[in-house]
């Protein structure tokens, strides 16, 4: 914990000799990589106060964590200076040696009230081993008034590394040379990560000398709170900047702190860069548009078929998409055009589906992922290249993803989350060497992560996407966004997609288990839980029927995709209802006798309409036009159906007829890029929603016209999964991030060779 502290207090010195304060210094910031620590999200609160004209009184509380805030941030003085970094990495330092932040309390009131009035305890009353010199420097790096803390992080450093330090009249005295711990950990420091404009801009375009003579500058960019990352990687053919998607396509260019948007690309996601640098091309809805990389109004690329996630940019000007309904990749025309079959699943050897491509150089073919299925249901994935003109392919060996990287291999992502470097020739398209590990990349659950996803430029800069999966708590809220916890004993646990049973007793959700997906479901009043899994696939997106005897769920990436249905009394008894890929969000009426469900339609997703009962189980359209759609929501008088559809890039809250003849459509309200759930009140009156944010509610009037009466906003629902499940007492149920756990971040090495040890 000493050597950690010494090491981070080194970095900030760096960035407060260069005018960047951090201000948010926490646990969850600083980072190990390989042993080696990273300071995280360097930079923000310098961005957000440059944009504030240097004011902070407004952004002071926000921009710190509580337990770690020093006093002048938890009163929101205009000036922090670097003793308020000193503060916040001492709080961490306390943590780490005693096993809690030096303040505690049960709100963010109470603790910032404790750091502006109570002296925090001896380390030595927690923990007696602490040897005194780091008992005296940590009670020095926490006192209230930033004149009598240490006068820099490098001071705070060293007497962490002087056995004869001592508070006793030395206060604000230079701490003595005989403990630095500088010359004792070189190699420490040198690979601390520093986020800064400065240190970016010297990484991407004009990097130093690697220290040590080969030693990797990482960097970890972070996401900006300006924006959010959603899917897809790409960067510059000279490493200057990159883009990756969210609710639109984003540029984060060297010499700039926070990204922009490209204009013309709202709604879009899964970036892939024009060979000659000048155009991106990008996926919104099921089609792929082309826009100027400026910015500008978008053209269709190709037609004859709906995509998924991923794009590559082939040398000869055409684009790989993968197929939304699975199967094998097609080309598509990056000027428009037909889309043609570019590799076809060889269902002999299990292949069920064929993903994430990526351009070999030269034109020499193309890498992509296969999805392979055994027969006894379980799934793995294999890297495969394919030659310049498509057909057959050959399987190279297991991994999620792989990118080629200069002079000469494959930087190969494995499902364990190891990035490994295997020697490749990419003209004879064959291996030539044996795999050499790089790191090791936090995993999340599932088939397919992004975590590991990385793209390389041709100069050797790479960046990839890492992070953890967050940790959700399962809390109630009332309309003013009051929240309690369901259950304060819970442990650490991905969860999303929340549903209650109609009568508010019996809690389903979505549980990550290792690499897959299953439906847990809990009775509220008793506690007891029971899992519905597959060894096939993933279990998604719970429902209850309206008299709750059934749950409904969608089965993924399994070979038998489908809405499948269980009793809740008789978990074990999976029924297929429909078999299809691309279904999600089924919902029930409110006599059990009709489901609605979500499918990848042939021009965007289709709302599908299938009886229960009866001779008639045949799905149709519920419109004989596409509705565009998704997350559907039956009304409790079952006349109406509530749903997202997307117009233009933007994203509208829906309402039309559960008759299949009436295909007129209302507008409830605009409710931009980010959509969240949708929940009918008891009485059918208003329909709540997330969107942007925060959680709203419309109240309708539902004559055979439906109007809009109003849309109120009820409260922030930021740090919330978009799934909500609206109780009969009318609270909400919400799955929310878990304080310092998991997040999506960025990384980025100068040169992905120096991690082999190799110049």
């Amino acid at each position: 914990s000493v050597a950690i502290t010494v090491a981070v207090a080194d970095a900030l010195d760096y960035a407060h000799r260069h005018g960047v304060i951090h201000r948010d210094i926490k646990p969850e910031n600083i980072l190990l990589h390989e042993g080696r620590p990273m300071v995280a999200d360097f930079g923000i609160a310098l961005a957000v106060s440059a944009a504030a004209g240097g004011r902070m009184t407004e952004t002071g509380l926000s921009l710190g964590t509580p337990h770690y805030m020093s006093p002048e941030q938890a009163t929101a003085e205009k000036e922090i200076t670097a003793r308020s970094d000193v503060y916040s990495l001492g709080s961490v330092l306390y943590e780490m040696l005693t096993g809690e932040p030096p303040h505690m309390g049960t709100s963010a009131q109470q603790i910032i009230m404790k750091i502006i009035t109570e002296p925090a305890a001896a380390v030595t009353k927690l923990r007696k081993s602490v040897p005194p010199h780091v008992a005296a420097a940590t009670a020095k790096s926490l006192e209230k008034l930033p004149a009598d803390r240490f006068e820099s992080a490098r001071a705070f450093g060293e007497a962490l590394g002087n056995p004869n330090f001592t508070t006793v009249g030395t206060r604000g005295a230079a701490v003595g040379a005989g403990g630095s711990t500088r010359s004792r950990l070189p190699w420490l420091v040198a690979t601390v990560a520093i986020m800064s404009t400065v240190v970016l801009t010297v990484l991407l375009v004009g990097k130093p000398p690697a220290a040590g003579g080969g030693v990797p500058w990482v960097v970890d960019l972070g996401i900006p709170r300006s924006a959010e990352f959603g899917s897809g990687l790409a960067i510059s053919p000279d490493g200057s900047f990159i883009l990756y998607g969210g609710s639109r396509i984003w540029m984060r260019r060297a010499d700039a702190q926070d990204p922009v948007s490209i204009a013309g690309t709202e709604g879009g996601c899964c970036p892939a860069l024009s060979p000659d640098g000048q155009r991106v091309a990008f996926v919104r809805g099921r089609e792929v548009r082309v826009v100027p990389l400026a910015g500008g109004a978008s053209t269709l690329a190709g037609s004859g078929v709906e995509v998924g996630d991923n794009l590559a940019w082939l040398p000869d000007g055409s684009l790989i998409a993968v197929p939304a309904g699975g199967g094998g990749l097609v080309r598509i025309p990056a000027s428009g055009g037909s889309a043609t079959a570019f590799t076809r699943v060889d269902s002999a050897v299990g292949e069920v589906e064929h993903w994430s491509p990526h351009a070999l150089p030269n034109g020499s073919g193309l890498l992509f992922t296969t999805l392979l299925q055994s027969p006894t249901g379980g799934t793995t994935l294999q890297v495969a290249v394919v030659g310049p003109a498509g057909g057959a392919h050959t399987i190279l060996l297991p991994g999620r993803t792989a990118v080629y990287a200069a002079p000469g291999y494959l930087l190969v992502t494995r499902a364990d989350g190891g990035i490994v470097a295997v020697p490749f020739d990419p003209v004879a398209r064959r291996i030539t060497g044996d795999a050499v590990p790089l790191m090791t990349v936090p995993n999340e659950p599932g088939t397919f992560s992004w975590r590991g996803y990385a793209v390389v430029s041709p100069s050797g800069a790479m960046v990839y996407i890492s992070g953890t999966e967050a940790a959700f708590d399962f809390v109630w809220a009332d309309r003013a966004g009051q929240a309690t916890l369901v259950d304060s004993n819970e442990t650490a646990a991905v969860r999303r997609s929340p549903v209650l049973s109609p009568d508010g007793s019996t809690l389903a959700f979505e549980h990550f288990l290792g690499n897959t997906r299953v439906i847990e479901v809990r009775n509220l009043r008793t506690g007891a839980s029971s899992r519905i899994a597959d060894p096939a696939g993933p279990l998604v997106q719970p429902r209850f029927s309206a008299d709750g005897r059934f749950l409904y769920f969608a089965l993924i990436l399994s070979g038998r995709d489908g809405l499948y249905r269980v009793p809740v009394d008789r978990l074990t008894e999976m029924t297929p209802i429909l078999v299809s890929p691309g279904l999600s969000f089924p919902a029930i009426s409110a006599d059990g006798q009709t489901v609605f469900i979500t499918r990848v339609g042939e021009r965007g997703n289709d709302i599908l309409v299938r009886s229960l009962e009866g001779s008639d189980t045949t799905a149709r359209r519920l419109a004989s036009a596409t509705v565009a759609g998704w997350i559907p929501r039956v009304s409790p008088d079952g006349r109406w159906l509530a749903y997202v559809g997307e117009e233009q890039g933007t994203n509208q809250l829906y309402l039309r007829s559960t008759d299949p003849l009436r295909p007129e459509r209302w507008s409830v309200v605009r409710i931009g890029a980010e959509a969240g759930g949708i929940q009918w009140a008891p009485d059918g009156q208003d329909l709540y929603f997330t969107a942007d944010g925060s959680m709203r509610v419309a109240r309708l009037s539902l004559g055979a016209a439906p109007t809009t009466l109003r849309v109120d906003s009820l409260f922030g629902v930021q740090g919330f999964a978009e799934d909500f499940a609206l109780a009969p007492d009318g609270r909400f149920l919400l799955s929310r991030v878990r304080a310092g756990s998991g997040g999506t971040r960025l990384v980025l090495i100068d040169d992905w060779r120096a991690l082999m040890g190799r110049p």
